[in-house]
């Protein structure tokens, strides 16, 4: 993981703000620093996560950029009860493009034959009623493509599920589809969480050494 952060620090420390008439110029740029961080520290968590159980032997890991969605798997979401978080009642052909989700992290179980999938969120913060329907229409839409998905990747399914991971915390969907930090290790049977907070603590180093120029 070292070099995707180092990436990531180059380009913040390379970064190009416009000063505020208020803060001036020095904490201008940290704002503008920590902003980005914010925003770029989400994509090392996910490749902190997967790259974690990808050591797993029983696991096969990838993400998916270009999901393909239709909208036969949009209705089987939308025909689900509201309170209702999975598993989703019927399953539908995958191939038939209406629009793409990227799906962070795709875990493929071989003991278990089970293929879930994880959308990955720092959630320090609440999200707003409107983000958590998206997050949950999402995870159902893309639940409801996983079995032939699996299939076309060579696989065969007997269970299917989709996950979103709240990793600060603030977990904005009921378990089990929503899944806290504290929770990874037990959910994945391994140790994730010691790992990926070694990442962060490297991130975090390497961004106070760039604040404090």
């Amino acid at each position: 993981m070292k070099p995707d952060v180092e990436k990531t620090i180059t380009a913040l420390s390379e970064r190009k703000f416009e000063p505020d008439p208020l803060a001036g110029q020095h904490f201008s740029r940290i704002v503008s620093l920590m902003s980005s961080a914010y925003k770029r520290h989400g994509n090392i968590l996910e490749a902190a996560i997967r790259a974690q159980l990808a050591t797993n032997e029983n696991f096969e890991v990838w993400t998916d950029p270009g999901f393909k969605v239709s909208q036969p798997a949009k209705n089987v979401a939308v025909k689900m009860p509201v309170d209702s978080y999975g598993p989703v009642t019927k399953q539908v052909k995958y191939g038939k493009e209406d629009g793409t989700f990227q799906v962070d992290v795709l875990v493929w179980n071989k003991s278990e034959k089970s293929l879930k999938t994880y959308e990955i969120k720092r959630a320090h913060g609440n999200h707003d009623s409107g983000k958590k329907r998206s997050m949950r229409q999402e995870a159902l839409t893309t639940e409801a493509l996983l079995v032939d998905y699996a299939h076309k990747r060579g696989f065969k399914a007997k269970s299917v599920r989709s996950h979103v991971i709240f990793y600060y915390g603030k977990r904005s969907l009921p378990a089990p589809m929503g899944i806290i930090g504290d929770e990874i290790d037990e959910h994945f049977g391994m140790s994730v969480m010691a790992e990926v907070e070694a990442v962060n603590e490297y991130f975090r180093r390497r961004l106070f050494e760039i604040l404090s120029n």
